[in-house]
C-alpha cells in the first residue's frame, strides 16, 4: 500500500510547514516541498476555501498488478516490489483548488470553518432576504447579475448598517436596477450590452460535503467548480473573479438559495445565487455602461467598490 511510503506530515515539517491555529501558508511553497519527495512531480492540493483538506499523489503503474506481491508493512522487499511498480507522475485533470496564499493548515483536534453568510443588506425592493443552502450549479448555464445596492466597507465585523439605494444615471429607474442588469461574459467580466458566456459547473467531489457543516441537522453546503470556454474560473488573492487559461487553480464555489419578500410578507421568491466562502454578495466599482465590461470581486476594497450584487444561476 503506498501510503506507507508517503510522510506527508514529515515532508512539511521539513520545510518548515506544520499545523497552526495562526499561520498561513503559500500554495507554491506547499508544492514544493511535497515535490521533492514525489521525484519533482507536483502534487494536487484540496482545499475547503482556505483550509487544506487533502492531497493527492499521482502514480503511473509499471507492469500488472496481478501478480504483485501482497503488502507487508514489516517487508523490506514489499515495500521495494510497490515503488518499482508505482511510479511518481504529475496530474492528468486534477487540479489544485487551494488559493495562491493565505491556506491555513490545521491541527488535527481543530474544528472545521463555521459556515458564514454574507453581510445583511437591504435590497431596493424587497425586505431582508433569508439564505439556505441550495443545490450546486450543474451544468451549462449563464451567470446573470442582479445588482443590489451601494455598500459601506465591509472591512471587518461591524454592527448592521442600513444600505443606501444605488445612484441612479439619467435614463435608468429604480425597479431596473433591483433586477438583473447584464450577465458575465468570457474571463468573467460583467457586461451588460449583449449576449451572455456559456459556463460550466462541475459538482466538486462529496468528500468535502461530508464535513462542511458542524451544527447538528444544519444543511451541508453544496460545492462545485465553474469554467468559462474550459478555462478555471477562480477568486484569485481573495480579491477578482476571473476566468483564465493560466490560473493554475480552481475555485470552489457554493451554491446559496436567497430568499426575498415584499415589505409585507406576503410575495416570496427564491433565486439560485453563487457564493464563495459561504457569500453571496459580490462587488464592482461601477455599473457597466454601453458596451463597458466591469470587473467583479468578492471584497469590497475597504469600501472604494461601492457596487453590490448576487450572481445568479440560469441552465441552459
Amino acid at each position: 500500500m503506498l501510503y506507507a511510503t508517503l510522510n506527508t506530515y514529515d515532508t512539511l515539517a521539513a520545510a518548515g510547514i506544520v499545523p497552526s491555529y495562526d499561520q498561513t501558508y503559500e500554495l507554491e511553497a506547499i508544492q514544493a516541498a511535497l515535490a521533492l519527495p514525489h521525484d519533482g512531480f507536483p502534487v494536487t492540493l484540496r482545499c475547503h476555501g482556505s483550509y487544506l483538506q487533502e492531497i493527492w499523489y499521482h502514480y503511473s503503474v509499471r507492469g500488472p498488478l496481478r501478480h504483485a506481491e501482497p503488502f507487508d508493512e514489516s517487508s523490506e522487499v514489499t515495500l521495494r516490489s510497490n515503488t518499482d511498480i508505482f511510479v511518481p507522475t504529475g496530474p492528468d485533470i486534477s487540479k489544485s483548488n487551494c488559493p495562491r496564499t493565505g491556506i491555513r493548515y490545521m491541527p488535527k483536534d481543530s474544528q472545521q470553518p463555521t459556515h458564514t453568510t454574507s453581510p445583511p443588506h437591504k435590497p431596493t425592493h424587497s425586505a431582508n432576504p433569508t439564505s439556505t443552502p441550495g443545490r450546486p450549479f450543474s451544468g451549462r448555464g449563464h451567470l446573470i447579475v442582479r445588482p443590489i445596492s451601494t455598500a459601506p466597507s465591509d472591512s471587518g465585523p461591524k454592527a448592521p448598517v442600513e444600505q443606501q439605494p444605488l445612484a441612479l444615471g439619467a435614463n435608468q429607474d429604480l425597479q431596473a436596477l433591483s433586477e438583473t442588469k447584464g450577465c458575465l461574459i468570457r474571463g468573467g467580466l460583467w457586461y451588460a450590452s449583449g449576449g451572455c458566456a456559456t459556463y460550466l459547473a462541475k459538482t466538486d467531489a462529496p468528500h468535502f460535503e461530508d464535513q462542511s457543516s458542524t451544527t447538528p441537522g444544519e444543511p451541508k453546503p453544496h460545492l462545485f467548480t465553474l469554467s468559462s470556454l474550459y478555462f478555471p474560473c477562480a477568486v484569485v488573492q481573495d480579491t477578482a473573479f476571473k476566468c483564465a487559461k493560466d490560473l493554475g487553480v480552481q475555485t470552489i464555489f457554493e451554491g446559496i438559495n436567497v430568499t426575498t419578500s415584499t415589505e409585507d410578507g406576503r410575495d416570496a421568491t427564491t433565486r439560485e445565487v453563487l457564493a464563495w466562502r459561504g457569500r453571496t454578495t459580490f462587488y464592482a466599482d461601477s455599473i457597466p455602461g454601453r458596451f463597458e465590461k466591469v470587473e467583479i470581486f468578492a471584497d469590497d476594497d475597504a469600501g472604494r467598490r461601492e457596487v453590490q450584487l448576487e450572481v445568479e444561476w440560469a441552465e441552459i
